[in-house]
C-alpha cells in the first residue's frame, strides 16, 4: 500500500478554507495524517485509523486500528487539541529528526515495508549502520546551543512505534540531542530509546523550548518528518498557527 495520500474528496476540499462543523476520518499512515494536517485543522475533529507501517500517532491517542472498535466506541470518544509543528514550510504532528534514522528512513523503500513490515526498519537499519558516518547537528534554542549526532524535536511522547522517550507529552517544543558519535555509539542510543532512558548519563540533552534553529557544520544530514524521509535539511522549527482536534479515547 502507498502510504502517500491520494487527492482529497470533494467534501474534504469544502472544509479547506475555514472551519467546517464535520468529523474527519483519515485512514492511511503517520504521514498521510501529517500532510493532511494544516487541512484538518478546519474540521470539528478528526479520527484517524492507522494503516501504516509504526503508527505512532495511534499509539499516542490510544487509537486501535481495528474500524470495528472505532465504530463501537465512537461516542465514549473525546476531542484532543494538538498543536502541529513547522519543520520549515512542512508542517508535522509527531517529530522532526536528524541522523542515522532519517537516513534509515531514506533506505527503506515503500515496497520493502510492504513486504516486511515494521521488520524492514530493522533490515535498512541495519545496512545504513555499516556506512552511517555520524556528521554533526547544531541545535540553537533560547536554552542555548548543543552539537550531537542525532537530535529529535517532538509534538508527543513516542517515536518508532510505542516507545516513549519523553516522561510528558510536550507543551511545545521536546528537544533531544545524542551528543555522543561512533557505529557503538548509536546501538546504546537505541537502546536507551527503546527502554526510555534518554538521561543525561546516557549521552542526552534534553531542551524544552517553542523554535528551534539548526545548522550542519559538516554538510548535510539525512532529515525526517512522522516517519518520513525528506529531501532537505530543515533550518528553522516552530509551533504551527493551528491545531488539529482528534477523537480518541480518554
Amino acid at each position: 500500500m502507498d502510504e502517500r495520500p491520494t487527492k482529497p474528496t470533494e467534501p474534504a476540499l469544502e472544509c479547506r478554507d475555514g472551519d467546517c462543523d464535520a468529523i474527519l476520518t483519515v485512514v492511511g499512515g503517520d504521514g498521510t495524517m501529517r500532510l493532511l494536517a494544516p487541512l484538518a485543522s478546519n474540521f470539528k475533529a478528526v479520527t484517524f485509523l492507522g494503516r501504516g507501517t509504526a503508527n505512532v500517532l495511534s499509539f499516542e491517542f490510544g487509537l486501535r486500528r481495528n474500524p470495528v472498535y472505532l465504530a463501537k466506541h465512537w461516542d465514549s470518544f473525546v476531542t484532543h487539541q494538538h498543536r502541529a509543528g513547522l519543520a520549515g514550510q512542512q508542517p508535522f504532528l509527531m517529530m522532526w529528526s536528524a541522523g542515522i534514522d532519517a537516513a534509515t528512513l531514506k533506505n527503506t523503500t515503500q515496497r520493502l515495508k510492504n513486504r516486511l513490515g515494521k521488520a524492514a526498519f530493522a533490515w535498512s537499519g541495519l545496512k545504513t549502520w555499516f556506512t552511517y558516518t555520524f556528521p554533526t547537528i547544531e541545535i540553537i534554542t533560547d536554552h542555548g546551543s548543543f552539537q550531537g549526532t542525532w537530535a529529535v524535536v517532538s509534538r508527543i511522547r513516542r517515536y518508532g512505534g510505542n516507545f516513549a522517550i519523553h516522561p510528558h507529552p510536550p507543551k511545545g517544543l521536546e528537544v533531544l540531542v545524542y551528543q555522543r558519535s561512533g557505529k557503538w555509539a548509536s546501538l546504546a542510543m537505541f537502546w536507551a530509546l527503546i527502554r526510555g532512558r534518554t538521561g543525561h548519563k546516557n549521552g542526552f540533552v534534553r531542551i524544552s523550548c517553542s523554535h528551534v534553529r539548526l545548522a550542519y557544520p559538516h554538510g548535510s544530514v539525512p532529515n525526517q518528518l512522522d516517519g518520513d524521509a525528506i529531501n532537505e535539511c530543515v533550518e528553522h522549527i516552530e509551533l504551527a498557527p493551528y491545531s488539529v482536534l482528534f477523537l480518541a479515547p480518554p
